[in-house]
């Protein structure tokens, strides 16, 4: 058994099948002779019952006394204990930030959340969070490289904001799934953005030509009655877009029954809590539901219920204002009636 020499390593024979020289001063030291004349370094170590052989580099890229001394460095692991080639096959295997997304949705997000965010999370993640930062090992990504990617949609600051809670939410699992150790999240300390308020009233002169346009559509049947109906109903309930057009429920509507306001519980205040004086919606200022295409007079009363306290006939669904985002107090409706919204 040979010392291992540049001389001898480019001097060996070519052979039908590859063979391995080893090294007589460094035991598990060789040289990995190809048949296509490509030679190579290794080392070749024991654990337990097995062999286990690690790639050092090709012959050429590192000269023979640098991969002498990355095979003395790879030893002496082995002689404390480690095992090099399960470490280096592990990191090879390991999950980068982009498949961390991906299980963190089908794990996660898929039985816990809305759909919508399940289509937000995968817009982030193929959208801002893969190009980036989807390449690197959770394991190796770092908190510089996360404030990195946050400044970088500094322009975009809704979106910034929306990607680090999502990935600290996946870095989280992360710790769960034992992919990282705890209290290691790189998002944490990153400070969002301010996002601007993109709530907007529509002015007097706005609703009014909303109205007529309703109107026009109504008449010439421009449009759907169901369309023309969910925009009043937008107007006068407050909802959210996606509450109305993602309803599968059955009108008409009908105004509650009185008796359902005697099953309503009240939170209990603490001692000296001074509680706002409010009154109740039948003591209010009669509403003008004229407009409404399936407004119905409540029996028994010489007006009708307030607006806010719409519900469904089959489904017995309470709809309130959403603190009357789409129109605001005292402002006309879609037909130049006045519109009050009850408060709190």
């Amino acid at each position: 058994m040979p010392k291992i020499t540049k001389r001898l390593i480019e001097n060996a024979e070519v052979k039908d099948k590859d063979y391995i020289i080893f090294d007589s001063d460094i035991p598990g030291f060789g040289a990995r002779i190809l048949p296509s004349g490509r030679r190579s370094y290794l080392v070749q170590y024991r654990v337990g019952r097995s062999y286990r052989r690690i790639s050092l580099g090709m012959h050429g890229v590192l000269t023979t006394d640098q991969a002498r001394g990355e095979a003395i460095k790879v030893l002496g692991r082995v002689k404390s204990g480690e095992d090099p080639s399960a470490a280096r096959k592990q990191a090879r295997l390991e999950m980068t930030v982009s498949e961390l997304c991906e299980r963190m949705i089908e794990e996660h997000a898929v039985p816990h959340c809305k759909p919508s965010t399940v289509v937000g999370y995968r817009f982030y993640t193929k959208a801002y969070i893969k190009k980036p930062i989807g390449q690197i090992r959770v394991s190796q990504i770092q908190r510089a490289d996360i404030a990195k990617f946050h400044h970088a949609l500094r322009h975009k600051p809704y979106q910034a904001n929306r990607c680090i809670q999502f990935l600290s939410k996946a870095f989280n699992l992360a710790e769960v799934w034992g992919l990282r150790a705890d209290g290691t999240n790189p998002c944490r300390h990153i400070k969002k953005y301010k996002e601007p308020k993109r709530e907007r009233y529509l002015s007097k002169d706005e609703l009014a030509r909303l109205g007529e346009v309703l109107r026009q559509c109504e008449s010439e049947q421009l449009e759907t009655q169901s369309a023309v109906n969910a925009l009043r109903l937008l107007l006068f309930t407050g909802c959210r877009l996606s509450e109305i057009i993602r309803r599968k429920d059955s009108l008409p509507w009908r105004p509650c029954p009185a008796s359902s306001r005697r099953h309503q519980t009240r939170r209990r205040q603490p001692v000296g809590h001074h509680r706002r004086q409010t009154r109740r919606p039948s003591d209010r200022p009669p509403t003008s539901l004229a407009a409404h295409p399936q407004a119905r007079w409540y029996r028994g009363r010489s007006h009708p219920r307030p607006a806010s306290y719409l519900c469904l006939g089959r489904c017995r669904r309470w709809l309130r204002p959403a603190n009357d985002r789409q129109t605001p107090r005292s402002h006309p409706g879609p037909d130049n009636c006045p519109l009050r919204s009850p408060g709190r």
